[in-house]
């Protein structure tokens, strides 16, 4: 399965349902920028670490029953579209 043809609906459901996890996504996220923004520089920084534990504390919090909406557990870049 690739993890990102999946729609966030997608994601989302099968998180809920146990098949996937937010680290499997997490990690297939990180596995994929590191191979290919050397070459685009689309991100400043990345905190692996950061990700891996916000995703830890995502599945937990599902198994545990605690839902926070649509996108919990779903990694996602943040852009900056700040002008300094």
């Amino acid at each position: 399965m690739n993890l990102a043809e999946l729609s966030i609906q997608e994601a989302g459901g099968m998180l809920r349902d146990g098949s996937i996890t937010s680290q499997d996504l997490t990690l297939d996220a990180l596995d994929r920028i590191s191979a290919g923004d050397g070459s685009i520089h689309a991100f400043i920084r990345i905190d692996r670490n950061a990700a891996l534990t916000a995703a830890r504390q995502a599945d937990s919090e599902l198994r545990s029953g605690i839902d926070r909406g649509d996108l919990h557990g779903i990694p996602y870049g943040l852009k900056d579209i700040f002008d300094a």
